[in-house]
């Protein structure tokens, strides 16, 4: 899975914001945003939730299906506070 974490209304993206990633059942992983307010991880087959957090912003949760096949995309943007 992939994604982008940017401030709504102005595109910035959000540095070094966590992003929880659990498949159901399973304990989360915690990565962090790049400099270019990216992310990615390998992740198998499943039901996950994704979870962004960082100062400054509401968090935000996303619940997402993976296949075997391929890449998903998930972008946020966050609302600043």
């Amino acid at each position: 899975m992939k994604g982008d974490v940017k401030v709504r209304g102005t595109n910035v993206p959000i540095v070094s914001a966590t992003v929880s990633i659990q498949k159901e059942g399973e304990v989360a992983l915690n990565i962090q945003s790049d400099d270019e307010g990216s992310y990615s991880h390998q992740v198998g087959a499943g039901k996950y939730t994704i979870a962004v957090s960082t100062g400054g912003v509401v968090s935000q949760t996303k619940v997402g299906d993976m296949k075997a096949d391929g890449f998903k995309t998930f972008d946020f943007v966050m609302v600043a506070v």
